[in-house]
């Protein structure tokens, strides 16, 4: 079983969701090449809806007006498929419920993405940003290659990066491999390394981080562990990933503890604010190989790269800020869609004053609660904004909200109301805590993130740690974050601790 997590909405699934049930032992081979756009799932029916955003009488298909709606606002040199499909999604939850209210008879239709090449951008072969593949650009002027990210990306001067042809058919790996020589917050200058030879790189090539400098995790050994000889191959393999630890010696500062125990090795968190959430205890199993444990421990650090990311030149610093509030059903439809709003016109945050003062919000849920979200924003410009749950169970990171695309206007508004997120007209089911029966109380920390401009963060997204690995499957977890070209960007966390009152 698995640890218990916030769920992401069910209703309308993301597509990396949706595509676990293609990609079985029996997927065809055309998808492993092509990608293919599917007006609802197997079990639905495709449906004409009245022609939205217009007053003259007509119909449409509701598949065909998202996606041409979707590709009109999207800007398609960047736009991946899986990306233009959660565009399509959101815009089908919105007209349904909207149709709902006005005629009987409307089903549920989930428009659907399937194939392997999903992260290519659409209309061309190559990949968009989303699986920490960066577009390099040749820089004739310094003789050198540019990368649109930079120190605010976490690419700092010293970051390695390795080289990969864009050509679909090309399996041999990285071509080269370049160093940062010059980061400022938004882009940075790659050079061959001093003494490697140089060779020619293609005009459509990406690059891939191997190696972040400037950060680093601290772990402290206990020393029963670095006797075992299986920890000395660990330790090999960790050392070998894309963030720098610091192997810490007794007495000093650490993030994290690891200690033998019969059952493997207890991973401890040693760091105050999560000492205060009181999180449970993760074992690598004795049973787990040197190459298993070297890629949990790999995903811990991932975990903590984004958790602690800030902005410190925020000129918005203080001015957004986000409340979680517990939801009512307030009407069903036929089609299985239901509308929620407030519990309490109070609208009584439960978060409280967790994220001005640093507490641990105290949370209580079944499998009945629902909670949305409210956000706000005091700034002087209209924002974009994600909301992220990292589930220390597990060490997942999981989206809750994402803006419905990159070209729309920021949905965050400055004008004194705030943006509804799992109620209304969000486009979003609400959320809720799944109980596996794992533990009768779970921890973890909310984020939201804000941004003036829209910012390519669907990297973060990483799965539990206890989910097996496909054969073949890459799971970096460590593309880049994409920032604006202003300081207008920010995060506000808040950790919480949920009990779990209906556990069976």
């Amino acid at each position: 079983m698995q640890p218990t997590a916030l769920a992401r909405p069910k209703q309308i699934s993301p597509p990396q969701q949706a595509n676990d049930k293609f990609q079985a032992g029996s997927q065809a081979s055309s998808l492993r090449t092509h990608v293919l756009l599917a007006a609802c799932k197997n079990d639905e029916l495709a449906q004409e809806i009245e022609t939205p955003e217009t007053s003259e009488p007509g119909s449409c298909g509701l598949f065909t007006w998202a996606l041409i709606q979707a590709m009109r606002e999207c800007d398609l040199v960047t736009t991946s498929y899986s990306g233009l499909m959660r565009s399509v999604q959101n815009r089908a939850t919105r007209i349904l419920v909207g149709q709902a209210r006005k005629y009987q008879g409307v089903k549920l239709q989930t428009p659907q993405c399937e194939g392997q090449k999903q992260d290519r951008l659409v209309f061309r072969t190559q990949y968009g940003l989303t699986k920490g593949m960066i577009q390099l650009e040749h820089d004739p002027f310094n003789k050198a290659f540019r990368i649109k990210a930079g120190t605010a990306s976490g690419i700092q001067e010293g970051a390695q990066l390795d080289v990969y042809d864009n050509d679909a058919e090309n399996k041999s790996g990285a071509i080269t491999q370049l160093v940062v020589t010059n980061a400022n917050p938004t882009t940075a200058l790659l050079r061959f390394r001093e003494g490697d030879q140089v060779v020619d790189i293609p005009e459509d090539a990406y690059v891939v981080v191997t190696k972040y400098a400037g950060y680093s995790i601290r772990i402290l050994v206990d020393d029963r562990l670095e006797q075992d000889q299986v920890w000395q191959e660990v330790r090999e393999k960790v050392n070998l990933q894309r963030i720098d630890v610091t192997w810490c010696k007794p007495g000093e500062q650490s993030d994290l503890v690891l200690v033998p125990t019969d059952k493997g090795i207890e991973v401890q968190r040693t760091d105050p604010s999560l000492i205060q959430l009181r999180p449970r205890s993760i074992v690598l199993g004795n049973e787990l190989s040197a190459n298993e444990i070297a890629r949990r421990l790999a995903a811990i650090a991932n975990f903590h790269f984004h958790l602690q990311r800030q902005n410190p030149k925020s000129s918005i610093k203080g001015q957004f800020n986000m409340k979680l509030i517990e939801l009512i059903c307030t009407h069903s439809y036929s089609w299985g869609g239901k509308e929620y709003a407030p519990r309490s016109l109070e609208l009584n945050d439960l978060f409280g004053d967790c994220l001005s003062t640093g507490k641990v919000a105290e949370l209580e849920a079944t499998r009945e609660h629902r909670f949305g979200m409210q956000l706000s924003n005091r700034s002087n410009w209209p924002l974009f904004a994600w909301v992220l749950y990292f589930d220390f169970e597990d060490y997942s990171i999981n989206f809750l909200y994402s803006p419905p695309g990159r070209a729309t206007n920021p949905p965050l508004l400055n004008n004194g109301r705030p943006l509804a997120v799992g109620y209304g007209d969000s486009g979003v089911e609400p959320l809720r805590v799944e109980n596996s029966g794992y533990s009768t109380r779970e921890t973890g920390v909310f984020m939201l993130l804000v941004s003036h401009k829209w910012i390519d963060i669907s990297h973060m997204d990483q799965p539990s740690i206890f989910e097996p690995v496909m054969e073949g499957e890459i799971r970096d977890g460590m593309g880049q974050f994409v920032q604006p070209d202003s300081n207008a960007w920010d995060v506000v966390t808040v950790g919480v601790s949920i009990d779990q009152t209906d556990r069976r």
